[in-house]
């Protein structure tokens, strides 16, 4: 019949969407033109049958990157062009509207399934979305499950499933379960009432055990993220964080997806200047520039001449190519913090008071009740102090007795409960996180060398502005000193925004990235106490990774791009971390934090390029690795991208309507799902009619993504609704789909004829 109609119609080209192994065998020989098959593939390998007929197409066009991959793999050329979307009717809408006129009370939450309900084994996991809905539901009598289906078997010689005969099987006689209208299936449900269904639906559920269009990408666990609060691992990403794009601007993530791969081949990254390799998926995009040549000079003039960076795939990328950093510079956007919200000690008068004093305001301290109790100076802290902590009764008695019995009398000590961010707080912060430890007994201690009294000097004023009174305490034999305070809300609140133990440390970034005054201060205190002169640059140490890290993403917002580097001494257990600046940028630095330039021995020089808002910086190797376990994408609004150790990456799909979707991780399963969820298969198991693999569904998995969407609140499902929106109209609506694949391809194939 395609061969009739080609010669009826006098066709220049053929396009056809159909699986190709359906089709019969001389389809090529009876058309008289070029063929373009737009080709699903739903399984792997591509079995004996669609091999062959691969032979017979000209132009054959897969309609996902995982379809363009398998085809290749068999050893055929291939396109890529993926589904249009007519974004003019299927987007975000009114849920509520959407349920009143399709008839669902509005209380519902809607859970949908779209399939066709054909075909045995059953690929779009009939049973499997049954038992895991039927769970579902009690624990939450309010849901409605959509079957938008035939209740009995459509075609394939009435292979498939009789729900009615499978509800009662499973009990769910009782479970509220409904169907369209049969007779409007049957002849064909409209369009605009689709995109209905779609807006009222809460989910739509999809756990198929495969489908031939989609675009599994993602990056691997660990992965450090930038936010406007710091810094997180990819895994550890929330909906509602905002992360930095590659426009240099904050946005909102909708949701942070994973899924399981296995024996797949990778893409890892070596950048100059970079410990850590970045290492994703192959289809994962990337912001890069490819430059006719390597050389700098080479590469600025084109920047100067308009070369701009685009979006390539990872596995398009050459060593010759250069990675792009957005620059997002600090803003004064915050002024205070309620250092409330860090401490469990009370507020009175705006002062966080502290239930016991250091003594060293009082005639008779601490350490004389120790004397005279004889007891430790820790037992006198615990006592006197009012520690919670459990104290031997005699210790108490004799403490109690050797205090009064010299006169010692309780000073209460307190700091203010709102703290002014500027630069002499991000000094204190600064150095604590370099050298600074805090007791058992809430003493905080800033370790020194005993020649640095200008640093311990400026410490201990900034606590007395505070209200605090300080201790000095020379080693003996030692060149160290100490100087300390005991105050039980500075320590709190200097434990739980910087940390404790030093491979622990860390920057309280959700100030710094929003008080420049407080940053340059806390580079400076830090400089203090853990920066070093390098030959013609300068250097931070730390035990800490993310300290490390978090340390490049501050310097970063003042335009100074440092390198990371790592390495393991001798008889010490964690990581050692070396942050250099080096070249022209230890001038900045120098300028900064108010100390000498570097001596430069001739000319300086960087490793990178910055133009305009932009760092971009050589990729020193490419790897391939194999990879099995999680990989991890986030899904993100307005610009559609995140900024991955400092390196600008795109979202990996895009969605038609506003309504989450769970799918399965296998084949090509996500193609329109920017906001959704791809659970893990439970096996996969061979389907000898086909002659490749399927992968079985989890009930228990389905179960608890549904619960997933279920607790996502309001506002973040508001963010969800509307997250793949204008991803889709850039990149999937129907004219973009015509002008950036279909019109090449079809000019190609026209200039072939001729």
């Amino acid at each position: 019949m395609l061969g009739f109609y080609a010669k009826h119609f006098a066709a220049d080209v053929v396009i056809s969407l159909y699986d190709i192994w359906a089709l019969p065998a001389d389809t090529r020989r009876n058309l008289p033109c070029p063929w373009i098959a737009w080709v699903p593939v739903d399984g792997e390998p591509i079995p004996r049958g669609m091999r062959e007929r691969l032979k017979t197409i000209d132009y054959p066009v897969a309609m996902s990157k995982y379809g363009q991959a398998q085809i290749e793999q068999a050893g055929f050329e291939c396109d890529y062009i993926p589904l249009g979307i007519d974004c003019e009717l299927f987007c975000p809408g009114d849920k509520d509207k959407a349920k009143a006129a399709l008839g669902i009370p509005l209380d519902r939450y809607l859970v949908t399934v779209v399939a066709a309900n054909k075909g045995y084994p059953m690929r779009k996991s009939w049973m499997e979305i049954l038992q895991a809905f039927g769970q579902f539901y009690q624990d939450h009598s309010e849901a409605m499950l959509y079957l938008h289906t035939t209740g009995e078997p459509y075609g394939s010689q009435g292979r498939g499933i009789h729900f009615g005969q499978a509800i009662e099987a499973l009990g769910l006689t009782k479970v509220p379960i409904t169907f369209p209208d049969q007779g409007e299936l049957a002849v064909g449900i409209p369009d605009e009432q689709m995109a209905m269904v779609y807006r009222a639906s809460d989910v739509l559920l999809s756990p198929s055990m495969g489908e031939g269009f989609g675009l599994p990408i993602c990056f691997l666990p660990g992965q450090l993220v930038y936010l406007d609060s710091g810094i997180k691992t990819i895994e550890k990403i929330e909906p509602m964080d905002r992360v930095l794009t590659h426009k240099g601007q904050y946005s909102t993530a909708t949701y942070c997806e994973s899924r399981h791969i296995a024996d797949e081949e990778i893409i890892s990254l070596d950048m100059v200047g970079l410990n850590e390799k970045i290492r994703l998926t192959k289809e994962h995009p990337v912001y890069a520039l490819q430059p006719p040549y390597r050389r700098f000079i080479s590469v600025r003039r084109a920047l100067k001449r308009g070369l701009k960076p685009e979006w390539i795939c990872a596995i398009d990328l050459t060593e010759n190519d250069f990675l792009v950093i957005p620059l997002c510079l600090i803003k004064d956007t915050m002024d205070t913090v309620d250092l409330r919200c860090f401490t469990d000690v009370k507020e009175t008068n705006g002062r966080l008071v502290s239930k016991y004093s250091n003594g060293s305001d009082n005639v008779v301290t601490f350490s004389d009740v120790a004397k005279v109790a004889e007891v430790s100076f820790t037992s006198v802290c615990r006592v006197l102090g009012g520690y919670d902590r459990p104290t031997n009764e005699t210790i108490r008695q004799a403490v109690l007795e050797a205090s009064k019995k010299l006169g010692w009398q309780s000073v209460k000590r307190s700091i203010p409960a709102q703290m002014s961010l500027n630069y002499r707080t991000g000094l204190l912060f600064g150095y604590y996180t370099a050298e600074g430890s805090i007791s058992n007994t809430y003493t905080v201690e800033f370790a020194s060398h005993r020649k640095e009294v200008g640093y311990r000097k400026i410490i201990g004023d900034i606590l007395k502005e505070w209200g605090l009174s300080t201790n000095i305490l020379h080693r003996k034999n030692s060149y160290s000193s100490r100087l300390y305070t005991c105050n039980k809300a500075l320590a709190q609140v200097l434990k739980r925004t910087c940390g404790s133990s030093a491979p622990e440390k860390h920057i309280p970034m959700e100030w710094a990235l929003h008080n420049k005054k407080f940053a340059q201060g806390f580079l400076t205190g830090f400089w203090w106490g853990d920066g070093h002169r390098l030959s013609g640059g300068f250097g931070y140490s730390t035990s800490s990774r993310r300290l490390a890290h978090e340390l490049r993403r501050l310097l970063l917002g003042f335009g100074i791009l440092a390198t990371v580097h790592s390495h393991k001494r001798n008889k010490i257990k964690h990581e050692e971390f070396t942050i250099t600046i080096e070249g022209k940028q230890s001038d900045r630095f120098a300028t900064l934090i108010g100390v000498l330039p570097a001596k430069h021995s001739g000319r300086q020089g960087q490793y990178f390029i910055e133009h305009e808002n932009y760092l971009y910086v050589p990729i020193r190797s490419i790897e391939r690795e194999t990879y099995t376990g999680l990989v991890y994408n986030l899904e993100v609004r307005e610009d559609h991208s995140y900024v991955i150790h400092g390196f600008a990456m795109h979202n990996c799909e895009a969605q038609a309507c506003g309504t989450p979707v769970i799918t399965q991780d296998c084949s090509a399963m996500k193609e329109l799902t920017i906001n959704g969820r791809a659970i893990e298969p439970l096996q996969p198991f061979w389907v000898p009619q086909l002659g490749y693999w399927w992968q079985q569904a989890s009930i228990e998995r389905i179960v608890d993504a549904l619960d997933r969407f279920y607790k996502l609140s309001d506002e973040a499902k508001e963010f969800m609704a509307g997250g793949g929106t204008e991803f889709i109209r850039t990149n999937y609506d129907w004219p973009v789909v015509m002008e950036q694949y279909w019109e090449p391809l079809l000019a190609k194939v026209q200039r072939e004829l001729w």
